[in-house]
């Protein structure tokens, strides 16, 4: 027997606090969540999109028609350095951030992120957090323990 899809309900999906702290830089507080699976893909998608615009730049660059990558923002007067790795990272906590706490304005952007990894304290926060939103679908399953100051992970 085929089962209604729209009768189904989504688990809820926990949030936690996290903070970003850098030595001389203000703190920057976030309430991420877990991201589901389409929420991440969706997240990967956009990020590739934006690798290609600031990164790759558009087409062969031995072809005519070529478009070279759009520069990110300056920060401090110098070019701002992104990888595509860091594109993945900030499209995840950017899809991370909880629409409860985070609302218009006040939503870190893609790009935001990849300004704030500018600063190693906030990057290392950043892929801590990374890290912690990704293994949410093990923490379900009973397979990882995430506390505030630690992240144990078992094996299958």
């Amino acid at each position: 027997m085929k089962i209604d899809p729209t009768t189904l309900r989504r688990p809820l999906v926990e949030s936690f606090n996290c903070t970003l702290r850098a030595a001389g830089q203000p703190d920057i507080a976030l309430n991420l969540r877990y991201v589901s699976q389409m929420h991440a893909v969706a997240a990967i998608d956009e990020s590739n999109r934006l690798v290609v615009k600031h990164v790759l730049g558009v087409g062969d660059p031995d072809v005519d028609g070529y478009v070279p990558p759009v520069p990110l923002p300056m920060m401090d007067g110098q070019p701002v350095f992104a990888t595509e790795s860091a594109f993945k990272c900030a499209a995840i906590l950017c899809a991370a951030q909880s629409y409860e706490t985070h609302d218009g304005d006040d939503r870190y952007s893609i790009i935001d992120f990849i300004m704030l990894m500018q600063i190693d304290e906030y990057a290392s926060c950043m892929l801590d957090a990374y890290e912690k939103v990704m293994l949410g679908k093990k923490k379900a399953r009973g397979l990882v323990s995430v506390t505030d100051s630690s992240i144990t992970v078992s094996s299958d």
